[in-house]
């Protein structure tokens, strides 16, 4: 039997306990004790199992685990006597700052509140013992307290913190008079993210006193290790701490205890019996060396390869290289010239410092090799020390296919904002269309020119050397197939900029090509066609064309292209699109004023090219009833746009002679106004634009189509990512106006649809009767109500309106009675069927118990009652009219050819929170008294199948214990229907939406219900009979909603678990 392979699963005793997939690595127990070493830190990429490795020296050493001898029993460490006598026999402190991603210093600090109080949590059995002092009492309860409320107005001091685990260690080593061992996971993820959100000194003077305290000034320390991926400069956050042994990638310690070797590799490819794939794999995954250990693989491939059985970039899929994107795309034309070599498979040598100092990354460019060979996209093939000061250089080259797949699509992601051009560019360049050329390369270019920092400064030596070793990197990611890509080197007298070498000589698909870059020198170039003139003719006076004679290539099979730059011109006016780096769905445009009152403003062009916010600068003067069409104008046109739209309007101080200013700001999304400023008082207004939901309503909008040729250019810009506090509400009852007035009439116009669509039916079918089952519940009741109405507008007697009542084992007196009471009042025919000894003999028939009340005891009894009324509508040459609603159709709480079946569904796009108002409108509404109470009643009746006996005459089962509160359930469907939230964004704004009624414990246990019933009860809407939509949220299977009825939750759930809480 194989192990099962569990992708993600970093606890190390549950890895064991279940039996999965493990590589033996509890030599680095041995390695690290007989080291003697008082603090280790080690350095691995991400994904390379550092925090298992954590999880099981936690599990071996500390003696809250003196139980867990058996994970260890058949492992390498467990062969010497010595070690099994010293498992489970130190007191020992885990710490991971692995989730610590904070957008701002505050955030940061919370996170490495919340890790140590789970290091204090794991050790609240001291609060038991009377050898604590109230101070140290104090500190464990400060820590929860915090962290259970994170933000609170006491905030724990910075001493408090930074002191908190050499207290803790104090605390242990009085109770088990015994020093401690400290473990720190992930050490330097708050100090990458410190550096990215540019909130770096504040960070880091904190987190250097956290460590002095923690590793230097503990005397209650036996030992320690971190591990991280980087290597952080002494200096930076260790200063003065002299027993801290670092190992690096390259250092010759612990070389296989992280990642695979190949050994382990290839056994784990025959216990798979996939022998076969070897080579493949070692093709792919194959690469990372530590130290004079070759052949490491990164576990997170391996073990996801062996669970997919397909070759993936699964590791570098799983971070989004910002850090180091930002340093290449940014970098000088000497870094993009040594990636040009690697990115061809070959060997650079560098010198730098391993040691990382963030505050220098942006001036020390060498940095970036560090950064990257501690990532492990890069290998050491060798380091050699020259010199007499012994300076280490480095031998460096990608490690292998799979990152060198995530450098290609790093580069080619460069061009996505403007890759559509980039595209038509490369069509031109191989077809030789000049004309088409310039234009997609002025396109080009002026999208992604300062996308790579470039100055503009014509005498610049690296102008425009930037963008065209850029340009380079993206032309040997994208052409790798067909070209060789060459870049500044010697050819005949000189050097080439590009060099564009078909892999397959003579087909004339691809020619030769040779490009030269120039920035016009004013002082020498009167126009950039002279610039041009310049470059072609450097191309043919130093004989550039040599390299490709030596191979072979004909005169006419090569062809030559000059580019002429004017360092960086600003682009200006309406037919602009900016896209925001990192976040796809931001594409701003902007109109100038007047723009939006013409009859066709700007804004359409550019929303149908992907613009999905429009900012208008505008100086609309005052006049009497103006504001009320200006705001009509705003909202109208976010609406016809499916946009947001910001409009500044000229204020107060900016009168003129004849025009007073009244600073009207508008923000509209998709025809609402989200915020509107007081007129004549100069304000800032703030909102949030749902980005999501435009680009959601875009997609399911027929008539929004986009243009598939764009012509606008597009221009980049950078916006930081910051946590935000929101602004906009969101009703509790999506589909239930606040407003009485607005909600009234909503339900007169509902009834009226519901109306409409049975009488329609009922004429075209010509059925005699309505077959309606009663029971005194609200969705029958509606369903009733509905069916008189359609009679009414008919002209037709209500007596032809049979409604059925068949009482069982869960029918109560209470329901009973309100169902033929209610039945009689609306000139209906009653007829009681009762259904308990057929479902008796039924039960009989297929050998089920009585008192055995599972689910067949109660869908026999929704059958038989579905039964009852087809044959009745059969009889009376009728029709069935179905009283479920939306609500129960998204849950699947319907028996599948039970109450789910029907001729004709009235209530099938209700939900369930607007039934009850329905009702309830029509209670208010009616004249007679003896119906209204009848009405009021049911409305006060628990929502019930009744399927279930009776206790003390109440009703036994009711529907919001067994599937959650339909408030919440229609909140869910409401959002997830109608806009396409996902349940992450679903539960974060029901948290803030109920919060104070529901706690965030109770909201997810219901959300995650209702993902999990929603897409498996999908077979029972696929067959769903007819129904009158009456709202933009539906579930018919042949209109609004099209789904497989085996579509798969999986991805859904994933996302809903980062929320568990």
């Amino acid at each position: 039997m194989h192990p099962v392979i569990s992708i993600g699963k970093q606890n190390f005793a549950s890895l064991r306990e279940n039996n999965c997939f493990y590589i033996d690595k509890s030599d680095l127990i041995r390695e690290w004790w007989e080291s003697q070493d008082e603090i280790t830190l080690i350095t691995r990429p991400r994904r390379f199992g550092k925090t298992l490795n954590m999880s099981m020296l936690n599990n071996f050493f500390s003696n809250l685990y003196t139980d867990k001898k058996k994970l260890f029993e058949d492992l390498s460490v467990w062969k010497e006597e010595k070690y099994q006598k010293l498992q489970g026999t130190y007191p020992v402190i885990f710490i991971s700052f692995a989730t610590i991603k904070g957008a701002d210093y505050q955030d940061a600090r919370d996170g490495i509140i919340m890790a140590i109080n789970e290091a204090y949590s794991e050790h609240r059995y001291l609060l038991e013992w009377n050898g604590l002092t109230e101070g140290e009492r104090r500190c464990f309860e400060e820590l929860d307290n915090y962290a259970k409320n994170p933000g609170m107005k006491e905030p724990v001091a910075n001493d408090t913190i930074c002191n908190a685990v050499k207290n803790l260690s104090n605390c242990l080593y009085r109770y088990y008079e015994k020093k401690v061992l400290i473990l720190l996971d992930e050490y330097d993820t708050p100090m990458q993210e410190a550096y990215l959100y540019e909130y770096w000194e504040e960070f880091i003077a904190f987190i250097r006193n956290f460590f002095n305290a923690t590793f230097k000034t503990n005397p209650y320390l036996e030992r320690a290790m971190m591990t991280g991926i980087t290597r952080v400069s002494k200096e930076s956050v260790f200063s003065d701490l002299n027993n801290l042994n670092v190992v690096t990638t390259t250092s010759e310690e612990y070389e296989s205890s992280f990642g695979f070797t190949e050994e382990e590799v290839f056994h784990a490819l025959e216990t798979m019996g996939m022998s076969q794939e070897k080579q493949l794999v070692k093709s792919w995954y194959d690469g990372f060396i530590f130290g004079k250990q070759k052949d490491i693989y990164n576990p997170w491939s391996i073990t996801n390869y062996l669970d997919k059985k397909q070759l993936r970039p699964y590791w570098a899929d799983t971070s989004s290289n910002g850090l180091i994107n930002r340093l290449i795309r940014q970098s000088s034309s000497e870094i993009k010239e040594r990636m040009e070599e690697l990115l061809q498979g070959k060997e650079i040598v560098v010198n730098f410092d391993e040691q990382i100092v963030f505050e220098q990354l942006d001036q020390d460019e060498n940095a970036i090799w560090s950064l990257m060979l501690a990532s492990g996209y890069l290998k050491a093939t060798d380091v050699e020390y020259r010199g007499v000061l012994r300076e280490p250089w480095y031998h460096l080259m990608i490690t292998n296919l799979e990152t060198t797949a995530m450098f290609s699509n790093l580069f080619k992601g460069w061009f996505h904002q403007s890759r559509s051009n980039y595209n038509q560019f490369m069509k031109a360049l191989l077809a030789g269309d000049l004309d088409a050329m310039n234009y997609y390369m002025n396109q080009v270019s002026m999208a992604t020119f300062s996308y790579f920092d470039t100055s503009g400064n014509e005498e610049g030596p690296s102008e425009p050397e930037r963008f065209y070793h850029g340009f380079v990197l993206g032309l040997i990611a994208d052409q790798a197939d067909q070209y060789e890509i060459c870049s500044n080197r010697e050819s005949g007298f000189g050097r080439y900029d590009v060099m564009m070498i078909p892999r397959e000589q003579g087909d004339k698909q691809y020619p030769a090509i040779i490009m030269e870059f120039k920035v016009r020198n004013s002082r020498k170039e009167k126009t950039l066609e002279e610039t041009v003139e310049h470059a072609l003719n450097q191309i043919e006076e130093m004989n550039y064309d040599a390299q490709l004679f030596a191979r072979g290539f004909k005169k006419e099979e090569i062809r030559h292209y000059g580019f002429a730059f004017e360092g960086k011109k600003i682009p200006f006016g309406p037919q602009i699109l900016f896209q925001a780096e990192g976040m796809e769905e931001l594409v701003v445009a902007a109109e100038i004023c007047e723009d939006v009152w013409s009859p066709v403003p700007p804004s359409i062009q550019a929303a149908l090219e992907g613009a999905t916010v429009i900012v208008n600068c505008s100086a609309s003067d005052e006049t009497i009833g103006k504001d009320t069409y200006r705001r009509a104008l705003i909202s109208g046109q976010s609406a016809r746009l499916i946009s947001g739209y910001i409009y500044a309007n000229a204020g107060e101080g900016e009168s003129t002679t004849d025009l007073v200013f009244g600073g009207h700001n508008i923000i509209a999304e998709n025809g609402t106004v989200l915020k509107e400023s007081s007129r004549y008082v100069n304000e800032i207004i703030y909102s949030e634009l749902d980005l999501q939901r435009i680009t959601g309503e875009r997609r399911k909008n027929t008539t929004f189509q986009p243009l598939d040729e764009e012509t606008l250019v597009r221009v980049p810009f950078t916006i930081e990512e910051t946590k935000t506090f929101l602004t906009r509400t969101f009703p509790k009852k999506p589909f239930v106006p606040s407003d009485e007035q607005t909600r009234a009439q909503r339900c007169e116009e509902i009834l009226t649809i519901q109306a409409m669509g049975l009488k329609k039916r009922l004429a075209h079918t010509n059925a005699r009767t309505a077959v309606v089952g009663i029971s005194g519940g609200l969705d029958s009741t509606l369903a009733l109500l509905v069916t008189a109405r359609a009679f009414d507008m008919l002209g037709r007697d209500k007596k032809d309106i049979i409604a059925v009542t068949m009482p069982c084992f869960g029918t109560t007196d209470r329901t009973y009675q309100n169902a033929c009471e209610m039945s009689k009042k609306v000139g209906a025919t009653l007829i009681e069927v009762p259904i308990a000894d057929a479902v008796n003999i039924h039960f009989r028939d297929i050998g089920h118990d009585p008192e055995d009340h599972s689910v067949t005891y109660e869908n026999c009894q929704a059958r038989e009652r579905t039964q009852v009324l087809m044959d009745i509508a059969n009889k009376t040459w009728g029709m069935v009219i179905g009283t479920g609603d939306l609500s129960e159709l998204a849950l699947g709480w319907a028996t599948y050819n039970g109450d789910h079946m029907s001729m004709y569904g009235v209530n099938a796009s209700v939900p369930k929170t607007l039934v009850r108002h329905l009702v309830k409108y029509a209670a208010d509404d009616t004249t007679d008294e003896a119906l209204k109470n009848v009405l009021y009643d049911v409305l006060d009746t628990p929502v019930s199948p009744e399927l279930l006996p009776p206790k003390d005459g109440d009703i036994a089962q009711k529907t919001e214990d067994l599937v959650g509160p339909y408030e919440l359930h229609d909140f869910f469907l409401y959002f997830m229907l109608r806009f396409g939230y996902e349940p992450s964004k679903i539960f974060r704004i029901a948290c803030m939406t109920f919060d104070g009624e529901y706690d965030k414990e109770t909201i997810f246990k219901w959300l995650e219900t209702f993902c999990r019933r929603f897409f498996s009860q999908q077979f029972k809407r696929s067959c769903l009979p007819d129904g009158p939509k009456v709202g933009t949220v539906a579930l018919s299977p042949r209109g609004d909603w099209r789904m497989p009825s085996d579509a798969c939750v999986a991805v859904w759930m994933k996302d809903l678990e980062a929320c568990r809480v």
